[in-house]
């Protein structure tokens, strides 16, 4: 967590104040317990990590390789993007992005970013597409049930999350149960959660070109592509409804 949305004085307080009080802090991952002791001088033995949890019986894997066809006729590549439009979450970053890959030659009539939320960012998002003359490239669906997202991503060939700040994002385990690769910015518990290929794909916070060039480069190596599906789907299992529960469970055993 890179902590650039902080509180107010008087919030921060409290929420020190309630930390303080309380006999544990329980935290996503072990790089979010080492930010929570430092920034709220928290004794380690005080702090829990336990991961969020995913329901890989809901979200299952029916998504195809990504063609590296390069003709007229390839694969349109979609790019999905699933969050709360803010620029917390990296809303303002979205055009920014996808200027820089349009001007990736094999990619300018050959993708679409389809940006699923709502939130504060959304109007200034749509003003921004409009004014670049993005609406071919860009598709903002706006809310979506929660019931109906699966679709989303089963249609998607790759997943962005560019954050300036996470946690623990059930944002990418979802993706990732769907063995859809995925380009993010590394903050928070985002690089520990990653397979051994994601953490390639993986951008210093607000570094926007770079970003564009992880996504142009994930689509531009099949090889590379399938490697990551394969990783990520075994990767995801560690965070299976049934292990965290179960290990959960287990901290009031001990």
């Amino acid at each position: 967590m890179n902590w650039l949305f902080r509180p107010k004085k008087l919030s921060r307080m409290g929420i020190a104040l309630s930390l303080k009080l309380s006999h544990f802090l329980v935290t996503g991952g072990e790089t979010m317990k080492q930010e929570y002791a430092k920034h709220y001088n928290l004794k380690p033995e005080k702090i829990i990590v336990m991961p969020n949890r995913i329901n890989l019986e809901r979200f299952k894997i029916n998504n195809p390789s990504i063609s590296n066809k390069r003709s007229d006729q390839a694969l349109i590549k979609t790019i999905l993007f699933v969050h709360w439009l803010s620029k917390r979450k990296g809303a303002d970053v979205l055009v920014p992005i996808v200027k820089h890959l349009i001007n990736f030659e094999h990619l300018t009539s050959n993708f679409k970013l389809v940006v699923v939320g709502d939130g504060p960012y959304k109007e200034q998002l749509l003003k921004e597409i409009k004014e670049n003359n993005l609406e071919k490239y860009i598709e903002v669906v706006g809310f979506v049930p929660n019931k109906d997202i699966v679709e989303y991503y089963r249609k998607a060939g790759l997943f962005i999350l560019p954050s300036m700040e996470e946690g623990f994002p059930m944002s990418l385990l979802e993706p990732m149960a769907m063995g859809v690769p995925y380009v993010a910015f590394d903050v928070g518990a985002v690089r520990e959660i990653s397979c051994e290929t994601a953490q390639r794909f993986l951008v210093k916070s607000g570094d926007v070109e770079l970003f564009a060039h992880k996504i142009e480069s994930l689509l531009s190596e099949p090889e590379t592509y399938k490697t990551f599906q394969k990783e990520e789907l075994e990767k995801v299992k560690e965070y299976s409804m049934e292990k965290v529960i179960d290990a959960f469970v287990k901290l009031f055993d001990a």
